[in-house]
């Protein structure tokens, strides 16, 4: 049987994903398309699961390090490029499913659980959808299960694993993929959503509408509303 993550496109952000999918996912003209960031902004990540991603990450940082090789702490590794990680894996020449296999596997389901509001509006929501992520294919497959939101979603596009971590937002490559793969012919119908200022400012300069995700935002009413005045525009 044919399970959803299976169906759901995983696309990393790779000049070959462009070739692989040429025409076949372009967005109607002047259609709207929604991109979603996954990390606190699909969900808020606990203070329980951020000090524990961050011990499990710790752990791979004591494997690797030594003072020939750097005297910096983990978090000014981690903070050291715009995209965070992107300096953590550079520094010890690792690609993140190298990184990620140090790690170990990591329970997400022991900190995240099915959001049914939000999967009522995103499927509700008419129109192609994607997640946006600087997260690997595994990590995104994890958490969307764990969210019960995996067939919510026409695909995510995810950074390349067998790389070290240099596609990824705030990088222009990565918005310029989304706009290639996709087709779009008018940014302002992409409509986005991430809780990074850098990835939303980034946006900005492409022209697509930006929704800066904060702890206390609530997303399913914000596009609930989007929705609304998408369907009253339609009727007009």
């Amino acid at each position: 049987m044919t399970t959803i993550s299976e169906i759901l496109k995983y696309i990393t952000i790779h000049p070959d994903s462009l070739a692989t999918y040429k025409d076949s996912l372009a967005v109607k003209k002047n259609e709207p398309v929604f991109i979603f960031d996954i990390d606190d902004t699909l969900y808020k990540m606990s203070s329980d699961m951020q000090k524990a991603e961050y011990k499990s990450w710790m752990t791979v940082f004591d494997h690797l390090n030594n003072p020939k090789i750097t005297d910096k702490t983990f978090h000014e590794i981690l903070n050291s490029s715009p995209m965070q990680g992107g300096g953590f894996y550079k520094l010890f020449e690792k690609t993140v499913k190298e990184a990620e296999t140090l790690r170990g596997n990591f329970k997400y389901e022991v900190y995240l659980s099915k959001d049914a509001s939000l999967r009522e509006v995103l499927l509700d929501l008419k129109y192609k959808k994607y997640c946006f992520t600087n997260g690997s294919k595994s990590r995104s497959q994890s958490i969307l299960r764990c969210l019960g939101l995996e067939d919510c979603f026409d695909g995510v596009v995810c950074i390349d694993d067998t790389e070290m971590g240099t596609r990824g937002k705030p990088f222009a490559f990565s918005y310029e993929f989304i706009i290639e793969l996709l087709k779009i012919e008018d940014n302002p119908n992409i409509y986005f959503f991430d809780d990074s200022k850098f990835n939303i400012e980034k946006a900005k300069e492409y022209n697509w509408r930006c929704y800066k995700i904060e702890k206390d935002t609530n997303l399913v009413e914000i596009i609930k509303k989007i929705n609304e005045d998408l369907k009253v525009a339609g009727e007009r």
